[in-house]
């Protein structure tokens, strides 16, 4: 049996099967793992309470990606911020890493990846490691 981390991840993604199956992995890893559909449902789970770590998609409806991490990242600075999208374009890419953006995912990508990330970016925050430039994860 794997180690559970006490870490809680908030998981943004309006795809239910890609969500569903993210979810359930990243559940057997993490003590905590609260899914939302867009950024605004997202922000409505944020103020009751505080994730460790937000993952999030950047094309949903309502409110994008993009949008909630700007709303996030002016509230609560230290929050890491991981994005899974299958838009890797150069300029999504930049402009995640102009935001503070911890890691950029491809989609699809690889769920050992993911929590690999997430247990080192839990850690960085944590220990107030030194920042490190977006990490990118291509398939």
């Amino acid at each position: 049996m794997e180690t559970v981390f006490p870490i809680k991840v908030l998981y943004v993604e309006d795809d239910a099967a890609i969500r569903r199956v993210c979810c359930s992995y990243l559940r057997k890893v993490f003590s905590e793992v609260v899914t939302a559909n867009d950024g605004e449902e997202a922000l409505a789970l944020m103020g009751q309470a505080l994730p460790d770590l937000l993952v999030t998609d950047i094309r949903m409806p309502v409110m994008d990606g993009f949008g909630l991490i700007r709303n996030v990242l002016e509230r609560y600075s230290k929050i890491p911020v991981i994005i899974t999208s299958a838009s890797n374009d150069t300029e999504a890419l930049r402009h995640a890493a102009s935001m503070g953006v911890k890691a950029f995912f491809d989609k699809p990508f690889k769920l050992d990846r993911l929590r690999q990330e997430i247990i080192s970016q839990s850690q960085s925050v944590s220990g107030e490691q030194e920042a490190r430039p977006m990490a990118v994860y291509q398939t």
